[in-house]
């Protein structure tokens, strides 16, 4: 290797040339460092924007209606909230009025009452479990939809009417069939089986609005409340508007209902608040629900994201 005398030193070739060089060799280092770091915030910042549309996408449901009423409280357009706000709890704590409004996070089972800008009251709740039901050739998904609602009426001591699935529910928790009844339908008490009035056996049939246990001599007996009818191996459905399609106490106290069957409301399971167990509704503790119900109005917008 070739070298030249330096002070009594030797110096390699290369060395020389990076000496030469060496303003121009770290400018470039610097350029490469600050050109990895852009390519590194941009990456991130993709990721972000990727995120802030997914989110939106879910919060505002894709629907007209959700997009109207989020633009009504914010100043600017839909390009401009996406591109600001990464969070739709984000996104309403920007609202410009005064009014109250409701936003649940399904993901993490919390409830926040909002006015304005401010969160003034927050409390724990549960939403939709996300699994899926079938029976009696019908299949049922049980989750809490995203989107915008409206409390469209208020109860106090509601009654529950449940809904066909929650009769197939039960029969399949307890190994049994399931019997749809119509007002018309006679059903052998003993085996489940259809039947008709005079038969001489005990059957099960409808009286008004009771649904009764027919004795061979024409004596009936209503079923009581708040239980399952079952005959044979399997669960009766009694019909809407009778007294055995109607549950108390279920709900709790009050209930704030959203439509198509989505309500806020109470439990009898506070141990399971904070979970992911219910078929759509939002339960609430009753310190919490009490205290949602009294300050919200109706024609609150409810906001599920």
């Amino acid at each position: 290797m070739t070298t030249v005398a330096l002070d009594g030193l030797t110096e390699d070739p290369g060395y020389r040339l990076w000496r030469a060089h060496r303003g121009m060799i770290s400018l470039f280092a610097a350029l490469i460092v600050a050109a990895t770091a852009w390519l590194v915030f941009a990456a991130r910042r993709v990721d972000k924007l990727r995120y802030e549309l997914a989110a939106n996408e879910i919060v505002l449901g894709q629907t007209e209606e959700t997009v109207n009423s989020l633009v009504a409280r914010m100043s600017g357009g839909v390009d401009t909230l996406r591109a600001k706000y990464s969070s739709y709890d984000q996104l309403l704590q920007g609202g410009t009025d005064d009014s109250l409004y409701i936003v649940v996070s399904v993901a993490e089972n919390q409830v926040a009452v909002h006015r304005g800008d401010s969160i003034i009251y927050r409390a724990v709740c549960s939403t939709g479990k996300g699994t899926v039901l079938q029976g009696k050739g019908r299949q049922w998904k049980f989750e809490t939809p995203r989107g915008r609602r409206v409390v469209l009426s208020k109860e106090v001591a509601p009654l529950w009417r449940p809904p066909d699935w929650y009769f197939v529910e039960e029969a399949k928790k307890k190994g049994r069939g399931v019997v749809l009844m119509g007002r018309g339908t006679v059903i052998d008490a003993a085996t489940g089986e259809p039947s008709a009035l005079g038969s001489g056996r005990p059957v099960i049939a409808v009286q008004d609005t009771e649904v009764v246990r027919l004795a061979p001599d024409g004596s009936a007996t209503p079923f009581p409340q708040n239980k399952l009818i079952v005959a044979g191996g399997s669960v009766v459905i009694p019909p809407l508007g009778t007294r055995q399609r109607s549950y108390t106490g279920e709900l709790g106290a009050f209930r704030l209902n959203l439509g198509d069957g989505y309500a806020l409301h109470g439990t009898k399971a506070e141990a399971l608040l904070g979970k992911s167990v219910t078929h759509g509704c939002v339960r609430l503790g009753q310190a919490d629900l009490t205290k949602i119900y009294d300050m919200t109005p109706l024609g609150t917008e409810v906001f599920f994201y």
